[in-house]
C-alpha cells in the first residue's frame, strides 16, 4: 500500500496530520498522526477507534478518532510537568503517564480525563511497562533507576521499589528486569 498524507484542522485549529501507513496482520489501517505538537507518546484503545496522544508541549493527552481521522477531545495533564511516555490498562481505563521535569506517574482516567493519582517516579524517564497480572508498573530513568509500582485497583497505586540500575540504560535495563520478574 502507497503511503498517502492527509491534513485536517484540530478543533483548536492547529494543523494534524496523518499518514496512512498501510494495513497491520487484522487487517486494521495502520495511521501515523503526526500533530505540529511535541508528541512523545501514544496508546491505541483495542475496544474502539480511540488513540491516546501525549501532546507535550501542550502539557495534555489528545483523544483521536482513528477511523474519523479526527481530535475528538484535549484533557489536561494538569500540571506545568513534561507528559512522555504512556501505557494504557484498557481492563481498568486507565491511562499510565510517565513526566518529566519533575518525574511523576500520573494516572488518568480515560473516560473522562480526570487524573487520578500523580506519584513521585524516574527523572529522564523514556519508557513505561505495564504488566497487567501482576499489576506491576516499571517506570525506569536515566538516572539509574527504576521505579516498581503496585495497581491495587483502577484508583490505587503504590511505590513498591525503587531498584538500581546504570544511568543512562533506561530502556535495556527495564526490560531484562520485566523479562526476568515474569519468568
Amino acid at each position: 500500500m502507497k503511503h498517502s498524507d492527509h491534513y485536517r484542522k484540530s478543533e483548536e485549529g492547529g494543523d494534524m496530520r496523518f499518514r496512512v501507513t498501510g494495513l497491520n496482520s487484522m487487517g486494521i489501517l495502520a495511521v501515523s498522526l503526526l500533530l505540529v505538537n511535541h508528541v512523545e507518546g501514544l496508546a491505541l484503545e483495542s475496544a474502539s477507534s480511540r488513540m491516546f496522544v501525549n501532546l507535550t508541549d501542550k502539557h495534555a493527552v489528545a483523544v483521536v478518532d482513528r477511523k474519523a481521522m479526527k481530535e475528538i477531545t484535549r484533557w489536561p495533564v494538569g500540571s506545568d510537568a513534561d507528559n512522555s511516555p504512556m501505557a494504557y490498562d484498557e481492563l481498568q481505563r486507565r491511562l499510565l503517564i510517565v513526566c518529566r521535569k519533575p518525574g511523576t506517574l500520573l494516572v488518568m482516567d480515560s473516560d473522562s480525563g480526570s487524573v487520578i493519582t500523580r506519584l513521585p517516579a524516574a527523572e529522564r524517564s523514556d519508557d513505561i511497562a505495564f504488566d497487567a497480572p501482576s499489576g506491576r508498573i516499571y517506570v525506569p530513568g536515566g538516572d539509574g533507576r527504576i521505579f516498581v509500582f503496585k495497581q491495587s485497583s483502577a484508583d490505587k497505586y503504590e511505590l513498591l521499589a525503587r531498584v538500581a540500575s546504570e544511568p543512562g540504560e533506561s530502556k535495556a535495563t527495564a526490560k531484562v528486569l520485566i523479562y526476568l520478574v515474569l519468568q
